[in-house]
């Protein structure tokens, strides 16, 4: 049920963002674009740095006219985000801080150049061992990787957002694919995502605070950005660290987290309590979904509750299209102290599908994971709660 227009929930989201315009303006963006959808926010919200107000002149995403409108709708009572020290520590230490005033913060930042990832993901992780409603949405090489998701499923390394280089000691872009770009420095799209992007028709600039506008169907950036990460945990060394693999996504989870989804992934369970001591459990090992009962009343999944969905784009802004190719037709009933396990390599017949579970009032969003063993250790990159 929507929420009152005049009561607000008392569960509350803080977003901390590393960058001042691309990622703040697509999460509350994202939002806003919920709000004129009257979609459910189950809680209050505030993203750091505070989007400026934009004049009427600006537009929303498919072409809108917005009117001017502060982009976060709790009250700027808040305390303020500090952020001191290096990066990115600073910023998982404000968020570590926010943890007082909000119900659950993420942390948002890149791989980029920065010196203090170790003891940025150190502390991420000692935080999370203490309190799960911290976490981090980590995207490498850098956010416009996300953004590419949206346009096609790319597992490129790239090294840069953006090619630039010191000249007299100054920054200088070198306009990647720009009629402007500096012969022998600009790459052509070949090591930056903004030059790669621009060869390809897809934007021209992820610094102009329209970047939720580059979106033409989130789900097919969900499920591009999952695969991303799932084939680097696949093809890289399993000890390599989250910071040092490329490409590497986690802003997808946050995406889903604000729609009201949850990433059901390797090694994930959740449980809901029957009674005392007693649960019906969903879980995840590899490719395998099982439904468990451990209690003494039988689990009943309604028909239609398991969906298999198709990822797909045709590049018109339609922002929120699922495609559902087929469900289970018939009720499913999971006896007392047994279970039910479905195969996703039986189920999902294209390498585009995924499956959408539907289980005590949560939905969920679960796609193929290959290339990795049962016994994957998960424990150092699942640094998130949705």
């Amino acid at each position: 049920m929507r929420q009152s227009e005049h009561l607000q929930p008392d569960y509350s989201i803080c977003i901390i963002c590393e960058g001042e315009k691309t990622e703040p303006y697509f999460f509350s963006d994202l939002i806003a674009w919920m709000e004129r959808q009257r979609w459910p926010l189950d809680y209050q919200y505030r993203v750091y740095p505070v989007p400026t107000k934009r004049s009427n002149a600006d537009s929303d995403t498919q072409g809108r006219r917005s009117a001017r409108r502060q982009l976060e709708n709790m009250s700027s009572s808040t305390d303020e985000v500090i952020m001191r020290g290096p990066m990115p520590e600073c910023w998982v230490d404000s968020g570590i801080a926010q943890l007082k005033n909000f119900s659950e913060v993420w942390v948002v930042f890149d791989k980029d150049d920065h010196p203090h990832h170790q003891q940025a993901f150190e502390k991420v992780r000692r935080e999370r061992a203490i309190n799960n409603h911290l976490n981090l949405a980590f995207t490498s090489r850098c956010f416009e990787m996300y953004l590419l998701q949206h346009f096609e499923c790319c597992i490129q390394a790239f090294q840069k957002s953006e090619c630039d280089g010191k000249i007299s000691g100054k920054t200088r872009y070198f306009n990647c694919c720009l009629p402007s770009a500096v012969p022998g420095k600009a790459c052509g799209g070949d090591k930056c995502i903004n030059g790669y992007a621009r060869s390809h028709g897809y934007w021209q600039n992820s610094k102009n605070g329209q970047t939720f506008s580059f979106v033409r169907n989130l789900w097919y950036g969900i499920f591009n950005s999952h695969r991303v990460k799932w084939h680097s945990l696949a093809t890289l060394p399993a000890n390599t660290e989250v910071y040092e693999r490329n490409p590497y996504l986690d802003s997808y989870r946050l995406t889903l987290r604000l729609l009201g989804y949850h990433a059901l992934e390797h090694g994930d369970i959740f449980c809901h309590k029957i009674g005392d001591g007693q649960y019906h459990l969903l879980k995840r090992i590899g490719n395998t979904i099982t439904f468990k009962n451990e209690s003494k009343i039988r689990m009943m999944m309604p028909a239609g509750c398991i969906s298999i969905m198709e990822a797909f784009t045709d590049n018109r802004p339609q922002i929120n299209v699922e495609r559902q190719i087929k469900d289970n037709l018939e009720e499913i009933e999971v006896l007392p102290d047994t279970e039910y396990s479905i195969s996703l390599d039986k189920l999902l017949a294209h390498d585009d599908y995924y499956l959408k579970i539907t289980w005590y009032g949560n939905i969920y969003f679960c796609a193929k994971e290959d290339g990795i063993s049962d016994d994957f250790n998960m424990s150092q990159f699942n640094l998130s709660t949705c």
